[in-house]
């Protein structure tokens, strides 16, 4: 069974202020120049308690005659004016409250000595950058170089700038000038000027030898870097140290490896980088060499002494960048902790197009056989620098000359490993920033673990980082301090150092394992905190979350002591050192949780309270920071008690079947709309939590009715459904579970393309939570296969209109000119019905036509006889058309069976015989085109294929000959069932036969001609009767019908009452405008024959005169 899992999560606390760690800048002693202009800052160092800073271009107090020869300064916080400097090492003076910086000059010499290491010297001090390099030892020695010291010989016409260090002890002062002797220079021959040219070669002249200084480990030898040695190709000088403090036994190294203007000394180191080496091996940049820079790892023999001694190589390291000024720092420092040196490689003026000299450092690893392997990763001053560290633009600043200088800072977080200060002195528009890094066993971590910024230090700093020293505890509670330098300012800066602590988690809950109806646990959270020297008593801040700090799910809630349920809560602990201190927190859990199988994840977060570091109040040598390498983060996971053998990780063994339900099988494409698909769940092995049956469906299948049990997400357009259905919570051992999902089919058919049958395969994969392990996976998943079947029942039917048509006629042996091109036209249509339940998506209907023929045999032209246009339900189509092979045109298509045509039609078409043979495909000369039109057809449905045609009569008749009576042209169409590959089994396709229409063109007969004799006869018989027709119309008086006068109108004096009259209009009636108003209506409503006769309308209006009198 699975106890309490704690996991502890490696995460670096967010800090509120810029003490990221122990270097406090908020209460950082700042000691400053009388002017900014004198480089105060240049270099420092850390020495019994004091703070020595050089200023190149200071003044001696004791020789106003000197100008700017350079001064070095000792500095210590004063507890008042009359008090002096602080008493060192456990005094109370460094950051003491009401302290106050104070400097004092340091004496380098009290006279010139005429005489230094038995040569004979004259002096030119001014301008010497006297304190520009300077280094100590823990017995209080301190060595001070000016490289610009100058030797004045041949009666003071020639300055030699050999430089000069001063070892000072605390009552003494020593000068040793190691390159002011004969070697001066010499003149060697120069070819390339002609025969007997000379030319001047320095070798010591421009020596400046202290231009970099170092005192080893042991304290026992100092090494002096003089690049401008032998044409400025560099050397670099060993002195052994006495035990009484003088500088003995001087070596000037010598080296062919290089070439002139290499800078060789540039910067030097010395470490014990060979197991079992009696003595430490040394290191010496040449910012210059080969283009890139070059620092060379060396020994010097034993008994090595004077000038131009050989060096031993051991290793050569180039630099990576032109111009990146590699090894214009070096350091040679254990940070693997296996006991040998390691090798830290500044390249202050390496360029990135955005960052312009960003800076670098390389990070050379001991292998143990003296052999040094650079890391794959270099520092850089922004690589994975915390958020909060960011700030103050340094993000997109222009040339930061990372690795400028590199210092030693001492195991400041009492880890093992000694860690390592970098200086960025132009970083943030020129203030500058340093970086700490920490050590560990592959070398140094590549993320920075603090950055103080010059403007979280003193708002007046300028190349704040310029030089840096660290590893002395000035404070005296037991962690290294670190002085920085910022001579662009005239300001030198020492951040002493806090103790760095631990908090150790633990949380702890009531119960190992939680049953299913829990409703609640208690857990103890716990901190332990450890830190040497750190005070007594501290607090942190707490902060636990559920689920995980994002808090994915919302299955419990937490609940301290009076306070309401949260997902998080937030508390401060009270500590003491070396102890654990716990506070108890409820966990309330939901009653609807549902995955058993996910413990419940708790989250601590905790941070030492920081309220120390405030300005406001005073510097605290005990408060501890907390140690970036130290966890900050620790989660605990409390499982269920699921039954399983590991309570976290459940060993189901789920397996899936199915059976197609509600439909026969197989099932016939379109006889049926639904399919129940049965699906049994079963669990062979340990309880399934959370069972869920993920259904995949392809289309066109679909979902009839969503299952209770089922949903299906959204998805982007997919070709598939995806249904997910939840089984069981849990499916226990040895048990089952049924689902129905009912399946809609309607939509399925034959594949669109006609290549190949539908495969419905469903896919069912059976799943338990995402951290059960299923013992046989390979049958959660089921591909199930509807089984199908198609039965295609298609039908053809064809129609020409109209089935008879006239060819032109023909006068004598001469053919008629026509006036349009299409003189016949025809129309002929098939419809293809399908009867059966299967949709047909696929179908296409070839057709045969006799569109051309070649005359005068089988070389001869070739005419065109028809022209068409296509309609497919009555939209013009485009088929596809192409000549027809000969194996196309042959009677596979026969027996085709006549169209259906009326009784008439058909008998008149016996009548009428073919002599020629008509025009069909497979005729002699007859050239046939196949039209090929794809058609889509769904169950019970029909679509119409017409072809409109026009018979080039000119063309036929030079086919069939000027005396033919009549010529049939026929045409063919059969129905292409679709092309599938593999039709399912049980299916069965039903193809009409072919049908073939035919539409017979025929000459009207011809008649004899009419006689002339004929033609008068017929017109004098025409007037005769025309002459007998009058005369009889004459006779019977319709030429003499009277006239009815017109209302109004007065009639003349008419004859008496009842007289006859000739025929012709006579004198209207006089007692016409004596009618009444029933008169006139009786004659409006008198009805006037059909033929419209005047004598009817007179006889009308004589009536009506007559029944008014």
């Amino acid at each position: 069974m699975l106890a309490v899992v704690a996991a502890v999560l490696l995460a670096v606390a967010a800090p509120p202020r810029a003490v990221a760690f122990n270097a406090d800048a908020n209460h950082a002693v700042v000691f400053d120049a009388a002017s900014e202009d004198l480089l105060f800052g240049y270099s420092v160092a850390l020495a019994s308690g004091q703070l020595l800073v050089g200023e190149p271009k200071g003044s001696w107090l004791t020789r106003a005659d000197l100008h700017q020869p350079g001064a070095l300064h000792r500095c210590a916080p004063s507890l008042g004016p009359s008090l002096g400097p602080s008493p060192g090492p456990g005094g109370n003076a460094w950051g003491a409250p009401g302290a106050s910086p104070r400097c004092t000059p340091a004496v380098l010499e009290g006279k010139e000595d005429a005489y230094i290491g038995g040569q004979r010297v004259q002096h030119l001090k001014n301008d010497s950058m006297f304190a520009s390099a300077v280094v100590t030892t823990s017995a209080g020695m301190t060595l001070v170089c000016g490289p610009g010291w100058k030797n004045q010989m041949y009666k003071n016409k020639h300055y030699l700038m050999n430089g000069l260090c001063y070892a000072l002890t605390e009552n003494l002062s020593r000068p040793y000038a190691p390159l002011a002797d004969t070697k001066q220079g010499a003149a060697v021959p120069d070819p390339s000027q002609g025969p007997g040219a000379t030319k001047n070669v320095f070798n010591y002249a421009f020596g400046e030898a202290g231009f970099s200084a170092h005192i080893s480990q042991d304290e026992t030898e100092v090494l002096l870097g003089a690049p401008g040695v032998l044409q400025w190709r560099g050397s670099v000088i060993r002195y052994r140290i006495s035990p009484v403090g003088q500088l003995i036994e001087k070596v000037v190294t010598s080296t062919e490896t290089l070439q002139d203007c290499s800078y060789f000394g540039y910067s030097v180191t010395a470490g014990r980088f060979r197991v079992g080496a009696p003595r430490d091996q040394y290191a010496a940049g040449a910012p210059r060499a080969a283009l890139t820079g070059k620092v060379l790892l060396f020994e010097l023999a034993d008994d090595a002494a004077g000038d131009a001694a050989e060096m031993t190589p051991l290793q050569e390291v180039l630099g990576e960048q032109l111009g990146e000024y590699f090894g214009a720092a070096v350091l040679a420092v254990d940070v693997t902790g296996d006991g040998l040196a390691d090798l830290l490689v500044g390249a202050p003026l390496h360029t990135r197009p955005e960052r312009g000299d960003e800076g670098r450092v390389y990070v050379y690893v001991n292998d143990g056989e003296g052999r040094l392997r650079r890391t794959e990763a270099p520092l850089t001053p922004t690589r994975d620098v915390p958020a909060h560290h960011r700030h103050h633009g340094e993000h997109g600043d222009h040339g930061p000359r990372f690795g400028s200088a590199i210092a030693a800072a001492g195991d400041v977080n009492r880890d093992g490993f000694n860690d390592v200060w970098v200086g960025a002195p132009f970083e943030d528009g020129g203030r500058g920033a340093v970086y700490l890094f920490l050590g560990s066993s592959t070398g140094l971590r590549i993320a920075a673990a603090q950055r103080v910024a010059a403007r979280d230090v003193h708002r007046g700093l300028r190349a704040f980082g310029f030089s840096m020293a660290a590893g002395e505890d000035l404070d005296g509670n037991g962690y290294a301090d670190l002085a920085v330098g910022a001579p662009l300012s005239g300001y030198a800066a020492v951040l002493l150092s806090r103790p760095a602590a631990r908090l150790v988690p633990r949380m702890t809950p009531s119960s190992s394992e939680l049953p299913l109806s829990a409703t609640s646990f208690v857990l103890t959270a716990c901190l332990e905190y450890t830190g040497p020297r750190a005070e007594p008593q501290a607090a942190a801040s707490v902060s636990l979350w559920l689920d995980g700090p994002s808090g994915q799910m919302d299955r419990a809630a937490l609940q301290l002591a009076g306070r309401q349920l949260s997902r998080q809560v937030h508390y401060v602990q009270s500590l003491a050192l070396d102890r654990r201190s716990c506070t108890n927190v409820t966990v309330v859990i939901r009653p609807d949780i549902d995955d058993f199988t996910i413990p419940i994840d708790v989250t601590m977060r905790f941070n030492l309270t920081d309220e120390a570091s405030r300005r406001d109040r005073p510097f605290c040598k005990a408060c501890p920071v907390l140690d970036p390498a130290a966890p900050t983060t620790a989660s605990l996971k409390v499982p269920f008690a699921t039954g399983c053998a590991n309570d976290a990780i459940c060993r189901p063994n789920l397996s899936v079947a199915v059976e197609w339900r509600g439909a026969s099988l197989p099932l016939v494409l379109g006889s049926s709309r639904q399919v129940t698909l049965r699906v049994l769940i079963s669990n062979a092995g340990e309880p399934a939590f959370l069972a869920k049956l993920a259904v995949t469906l392809p289309a066109p299948l679909g979902v009839a009715r969503m299952p209770a049990a089922c949903h299906a997400p959204r998805t982007e357009a997919s070709a598939t459904t995806l249904l997910l259905c939840d089984v069981a919570n849990p499916l226990g051992r040895h048990a089952q579970a049924t689902l129905d999902v009912p399946l809609d089919v309607s939509a399925v058919s034959l594949s669109p393309d006609g290549s190949a049958a539908p495969v419905l395969g469903v896919l069912l994969n059976a799943t338990s939570a995402a951290n059960s392990l299923d013992t046989r996976p390979e049958d959660n998943v089921l591909a199930a296969t509807l089984p199908m079947a198609a039965v295609v029942d298609l039908d053809l039917v064809g129609r020409a209109s109209p089935e008879l048509g006239l060819l032109p006629q023909q006068s004598g042996a001469k053919p008629v000119r026509f006036t349009h091109t299409y003189e016949v036209g025809t129309e002929w249509r098939f419809t293809v019905h399908t009867a059966g339940p299967t949709a047909v998506q696929a179908v296409s209907l070839r057709m045969l036509l006799p569109a051309k023929a070649r005359l005068g045999g089988s070389r001869g032209r070739l005419v065109t006889l028809l022209q068409m246009q296509v309609l497919v339900d009555g939209v013009r189509a485009a088929c596809a058309a192409s000549e027809a092979t000969k194996a196309e045109q042959d009677d596979r298509l026969a027996p085709a069976r006549p169209a259906a045509v009326d009784s008439e039609d058909v008998q008149d078409a016996e009548d009428v015989q073919d002599v020629d043979g008509g025009l069909r495909c497979g005729a002699e000369a007859v050239v046939c085109v196949q039209l090929e039109c794809q058609l889509s057809l769904q169950r019970g449905s029909s679509t119409r294929v017409d072809l409109q045609l026009r018979l080039l009569t000119e063309a036929l008749l030079q086919v069939v000959g000027p005396s033919a009576r009549a010529v049939a042209v026929h045409t063919k169409g059969v129905v292409v069932p679709p092309r599938v590959a593999r039709l399912p089994a049980g299916t069965k396709v039903t193809i009409a036969r072919p049908v073939q229409l035919s539409t017979l063109f025929m000459r009207p007969s011809e008649s004899a001609p009419v006689q002339p004799w004929v033609v008068g006869l017929s017109v004098a018989a025409g007037l005769l009767l025309l002459m007998l027709l009058t005369l009889a119309l004459a006779k019977a008086g319709f030429f003499g019908r009277k006239k009815v006068p017109l209302v109004g109108e007065v009639p003349p004096e008419r004859t008496a009452v009842g007289a006859e009259k000739a025929p012709g209009p006579g004198p209207a009636d006089d007692d016409t405008l004596l009618a009444t108003k029933d008169a006139v209506k009786d004659l409006e409503d008198a009805e006037v024959p059909d033929n419209g006769s005047d004598s009817g309308m007179s006889s009308t209006v004589d009536a009506a005169h007559a029944n008014r009198k």
